[in-house]
């Protein structure tokens, strides 16, 4: 019996790998692939079974012959699901899922290691067709959610006691309820307490964040009863996570479609989560990876008008306030260092006197559409002028309303150094990258936000000193700055 099983799974991945061309475009309807994976799913539950009195045996050989066995029936099903995920019926798509979701945890609730990575790959396949997300009932949806969020908690908590070996990121804290503090604890026992390796465990990481990123990128998700745990699973995932790579892309993603679904929906929430998202952006912003950065504009973007929001409730001296002074010299350092030719470019432009501004349109100019890296700069200047011009407003009714003390108080109050003026003694520095950094920022400035007329008189005269620059892109940038003065009163 054994051996004609063994046979059998083997006939069964060769004729897979010597004709995935023609099965896939049809030549098995769903229901003849519906009685391959009932096979498999038989010969699953019995090699797992023996595998498991294996461990009990003292011969090494019958533990690793069994393993071996077990490994061979998870390769079978994740080559099948491969060739047949565009085929298979509704049906069949709810028997993986229940398949993987209950046999691969062994009894003690832990990733059964000889089946782990080939069964959430499987699951990963099944989920990454949007056709079978759609059919599942939101029952079947928050069951497969529950488990990988379960899973990724396990193991990015071993992965994190494996890799941690340095200061760490104040994390926000976060409400919890008893439950959540029994399933938390829960994991970390079970992830120090488990067998898999180091290595097996951040592909299953990858995997299971793929699968979530699946699953809430489909717009028919039923997301709301959900967001908070895989926001705070995902963030804290982030916060740990010590590289670039697809899982922390993934995760991004996954984050961001979850941002864009609750964002008027529950403010509250999106604003407790925005507070941890900026902590954890500020860790990728240097990163050279290009789909990394398309992401974390993205989150800014998400993020803009809640930081505003909750810039103006918040204090000088309040953490947030310094997280978003922090995110925001981040942003400006890392734009300003970069060559010219990285920067955005006037040939990303074109004039179009508007008079209006929203996303990708000033006033005075507007980016040509089109350009994926061109869009990734303006977003980030942008970014950068709302973010310090959110500050400078609450330093300036700080300031106002300290006004209002008694006079030695105002005395003794140094003067606010405000964001605006240290634009312009950028223009005085010899990198002609800072230059254009700043002229950059002047230019969004000027025609975002209301200046007085002393500021104007200062940029005028600060702006004049450059219409004649060797540099032909800070002269550029220089007559494009002048502009603004269309539009002013």
């Amino acid at each position: 019996m054994i051996k004609d099983r063994s046979q059998g799974l083997a006939d069964l991945t060769r004729i897979l790998r010597h004709n995935q061309r023609s099965l896939r475009s049809g030549v098995l309807d769903g229901i003849s692939f519906q009685d391959i994976f009932d096979a498999l799913f038989r010969a699953t539950s019995n090699e797992r079974s023996t595998y498991f009195k294996s461990l009990a045996s003292s011969s090494k050989a019958s533990k690793s012959t069994a393993g071996t066995r077990l490994s061979n029936c998870a390769s079978s099903l994740r080559q099948t699901v491969q060739v047949a995920v565009s085929n298979i019926k509704i049906k069949t798509v709810r028997a993986i899922i229940h398949h993987v979701l209950t046999f691969s945890l062994d009894p003690h609730g832990e990733l059964c290691e000889p089946l782990a990575l080939d069964f959430i790959k499987s699951l990963s396949l099944v989920l990454s067709y949007p056709a079978h997300v759609e059919n599942l009932s939101t029952q079947e949806w928050e069951a497969v959610c529950s488990f990988c969020l379960g899973q990724i908690r396990n193991c990015s908590s071993l992965v994190e006691d494996a890799t941690s070996g340095g200061a760490s990121l104040r994390v926000l804290k976060q409400p919890s309820t008893q439950s959540s503090v029994r399933t938390s604890r829960s994991a970390v026992q079970l992830s120090q307490e488990s067998s898999i390796g180091r290595a097996l465990q951040k592909q299953l990481l990858g995997e299971l964040v793929l699968c979530l990123r699946s699953m809430v990128s489909h717009p028919s998700a039923p997301l709301p009863g959900s967001c908070d745990d895989i926001l705070t699973a995902l963030l804290q995932l982030l916060d740990t996570s010590g590289s670039t790579n697809n899982t922390e892309i993934d995760a991004l993603s996954a984050v961001n479609c979850v941002l864009r679904r609750i964002r008027t929906e529950n403010v509250k929430l999106s604003e407790r989560h925005t507070s941890h998202l900026v902590l954890t952006t500020r860790r990728f912003i240097t990163a050279k990876s290009t789909p990394i950065k398309d992401e974390i504009s993205i989150a800014l973007v998400l993020m803009e008008p809640y930081i505003r929001r909750m810039t103006k409730r918040s204090m000088p001296s309040d953490d947030f306030f310094h997280d978003i002074n922090g995110l925001a010299e981040l942003l400006q350092n890392d734009y300003s260092r970069r060559a010219e030719k990285d920067q955005l470019r006037l040939e990303d432009l074109h004039l179009r006197f508007s008079g209006v501004a929203d996303a990708l349109t000033l006033p005075c100019f507007a980016l040509r559409y089109g350009n994926a890296q061109a869009e990734r700069d303006w977003t980030s200047v942008a970014v950068i002028v709302l973010f310090y011009q959110s500050q400078s407003d609450r330093d300036s009714e700080v300031a106002r309303h300290n006004d209002l003390g008694d006079a030695d108080s105002r005395q003794k109050r140094p003067r606010l150094i405000r964001w605006e003026d240290e634009l312009l003694r950028m223009l005085k520095t010899p990198s002609a990258s800072t230059r254009v950094c700043a002229l950059q920022l002047l230019c969004f400035r000027l025609q975002l936000m209301p200046s007085t007329l002393e500021y104007m008189t200062q940029a005028i005269d600060s702006l004049s000193a450059h219409i004649s620059d060797d540099n032909t892109t800070v002269a550029g940038w220089t007559l494009l700055a002048y502009a603004w003065s269309v539009f002013m009163p």
